[in-house]
């Protein structure tokens, strides 16, 4: 039986330094960053679409890895953001977001993928200080799949460090869970 696992870090403008400055970055006290949020999507995705959507993002699959995934009874994802937003919840400030894709077939999880992302609205004021956790693993018998990202932001307002994180597992028969926090 072949199973697969596959890292995808994906941390958008941030490595490009090609960041927005924007009306929600001022929403924010001195002494408070905004509200803590939460927000989630998640559904099923066939096995044709995940294999596209990596070759679109330019993470396209081995020949091992897509056996894997044929060989899977369904695949799926979750996605999980935490950060803050302003005052009103209409922007965000920062967040960290996980989202694990995964193929099972009641037995195993056949494959799996995570992809993490850091945003900052204004990195003048929510300055970025890199990823304080960011993995994904598997136990040796294969029943899921967990992925875990937590990362670092320096708010100049109090001068304070947030580290939002997100964990989530993917089980054998599709089923997930999560826990969110910082």
């Amino acid at each position: 039986m072949r199973r697969v696992a596959t890292l995808t870090i994906v941390s958008g403008a941030l490595t490009a330094g090609l960041l927005a400055v924007g009306p929600a970055a001022q929403a924010a006290t001195q002494d408070n960053p905004g509200k803590e949020v939460t927000a989630t999507t998640q559904g099923s995705i066939s096995k044709g679409q995940l294999l596209a959507e990596a070759k679109r993002a330019g993470q396209p699959y081995s020949a091992k890895e897509t056996a894997a995934i044929k060989a899977a009874q369904r695949c799926g994802y979750y996605e999980r953001t935490r950060g803050y937003k302003n005052s009103k919840k209409t922007h965000w400030l920062f967040y960290v977001k996980n989202r694990l894709y995964w193929c099972w077939d009641g037995r195993y999880v056949r494959s799996y993928k995570a992809t993490f992302t850091a945003y900052t609205a204004n990195k003048k004021v929510y300055v970025w200080r890199g990823w304080a956790k960011k993995s994904v693993t598997h136990p040796k018998n294969w029943s899921y799949a967990t992925s875990t990202v937590q990362g670092k932001f320096y708010y100049t307002g109090n001068r304070k460090t947030y580290k939002p994180y997100v964990i989530i597992r993917g089980y054998k028969n599709g089923a997930y869970r999560w826990k969110a926090g910082g």
